[in-house]
């Protein structure tokens, strides 16, 4: 809509907004940056930090809450890239990625990611909001691998849906914020096999 555009200004302009009821980062940063979430960014011009919950040793971020009627600030796209930096290495210093964080097992990606390149190594990754876990993966194998492999390392499921055809599978759903591990390359082959069983042993 042209209010809404108006509003929230082009990709590359900064505004200041006063949240209306009912909105959100996510949709108001889908009409503002063509189609795009930078949602670690809108936190961190804010001065938001969500708060953190560790599952089976990896950090989730929940978001923080915020309020209509209050105003924010939306970024330029061009200041993104260092809000999100910024964003991640106070994480990961407040929260680090891992309860149990080894660290000289872990290098740098440049991008708040520690995905550990060689890949004879097991590594970590936070997912950004706009990220999948297949296209992180392939910075780090340099190819696709069996996504079934990190669904299974990292213990999710499918959802079995019972219809009238019988059951039907939906992929596990994994939401940005969070940390995954990804498998050593060695590894692969065995966690595919594991996850393909379980599936199996769903669908009876």
């Amino acid at each position: 809509m042209a209010d809404d555009k108006a509003r929230l200004g082009g990709k590359n302009e900064r505004v200041e907004i006063v949240l209306a009821s009912g909105e959100t980062f996510w949709r108001l940063s889908e009409s503002k940056y063509e189609g795009r979430h930078p949602i670690a960014a809108i936190f961190q011009a804010n001065g938001l930090q969500p708060s953190v919950v560790y599952e089976n040793g990896l950090r989730r971020l929940v978001d923080p809450v915020y309020f209509a009627g209050k105003t924010y600030v939306l970024p330029a796209w061009s200041e993104v890239e260092d809000l999100e930096r910024q964003f991640y290495e106070t994480m990961d210093s407040q929260h680090p990625p891992t309860e149990n964080l080894v660290r000289e097992n872990q290098a740098a990606a440049g991008d708040s990611n520690r995905i550990v390149n060689d890949k004879s190594e097991r590594s970590f990754v936070t997912l950004n909001w706009d990220q999948t876990l297949y296209a992180v993966a392939q910075k780090k194998y340099g190819t696709a691998i069996p996504i079934e492999a990190i669904y299974e390392i990292n213990a999710m499921l499918p959802t079995v849906h019972d219809g009238p055809s019988g059951k039907s599978l939906q992929e596990p759903v994994y939401p940005g914020g969070k940390t995954y591990w990804l498998p050593a390359g060695s590894e692969i082959k065995t966690l595919t096999a594991k996850y393909k069983e379980k599936v199996k042993a769903l669908m009876k």
